[in-house]
């Protein structure tokens, strides 16, 4: 048996795959979630599978809400199951719903089900908490920080750590803006977010858009990230587009990724002539 890797919870997760195939050969393709939502419902009580159905629970940070989960599934008090009823592979953010549950009801296994292609699709997913680690990069930016955004970049670092090590990684995107927001609040950091960003054609104005991201101490752009492998390209180059849009100096750009926090600063692109 050399080499052989048991896997986690591997007689309870095949009793919970018996009745998932009992629930897609007797109902059948074509409905929706909450169909075959109660169909294992009657599937885990006909075989004694123990479970509690769409469960809640609340994140806060600060004292503050940031989000009200609803699973699915707890199965066996020891895994959670996602139910999903779409036309295609798991989505990046049925990936993301996954981690936050197993993060915020702190388990170790999931499974994502997916009832909606004709063959059931079921997918196993192994959480470990982790210590963040950081990873910083100020290269771009550090023979163009004046002083006074020197400290802003050092109070929207605290920021991210404090949160960092509050949490944990783990969460998506969203739950990651929400609660970096709080924080800044409750650091006193003055900041911005929601205005719009004018894009023009020609020097002329042609439409606004509405910036999603953080202006922190009307100096340094702040864009948040997640569940990255590192910071892409395209976050580059859409904070370069902000900054020369806005006229900024400078900007930050976080990755919360599955176990590394990635910081780096990015700098307004010079004018071509």
């Amino acid at each position: 048996m050399g080499g052989f890797m048991a896997l986690r919870y591997e007689k309870l997760t095949y009793q919970i795959r018996s009745c998932i195939f009992e629930v897609a050969n007797q109902i059948g393709s074509g409905y929706d979630e909450e169909t075959y939502h109660r169909g294992l419902i009657q599937s885990f009580r006909q075989n004694g599978v123990p479970f509690i159905s769409k469960q809640a629970r609340v994140l806060f940070h600060r004292g503050k809400l940031v989000r009200k989960f609803i699973n699915d599934f707890l199965v066996f008090n020891k895994i959670i199951l996602s139910l999903k009823c779409v036309p295609c592979r798991f989505l990046q953010s049925h990936y993301v719903q996954l981690f936050s549950e197993l993060k915020l009801w702190k388990y170790d296994l999931g499974m994502l089900v997916n009832f909606g292609l004709p063959n059931l699709a079921i997918e196993r997913y192994v959480f470990t908490e982790r210590t963040p680690v950081f990873e910083e990069n100020y290269k771009a930016i550090e023979k163009k920080v004046q002083p006074d955004e020197k400290e802003i970049i050092r109070l929207i670092r605290s920021t991210i750590k404090n949160v960092a090590r509050l949490h944990g990684p783990g969460f998506g995107k969203l739950l990651w803006r929400k609660i970096v927001e709080i924080e800044l609040e409750y650091q006193n950091i003055q900041y911005d977010k929601g205005f719009f960003v004018p894009v023009r054609m020609y020097n002329k104005k042609i439409c606004s858009y509405r910036f999603r991201h953080f202006l922190v101490e009307n100096k340094i752009l702040l864009m948040v990230a997640a569940l990255q492998k590192g910071i892409e390209q395209v976050h580059v180059s859409n904070m370069q587009s902000y900054l020369k849009a806005l006229d900024l100096n400078l900007g930050l750009v976080v990755n919360f990724g599955k176990h590394t926090v990635h910081i780096s600063g990015i700098k307004k692109p010079s004018t071509k002539k």
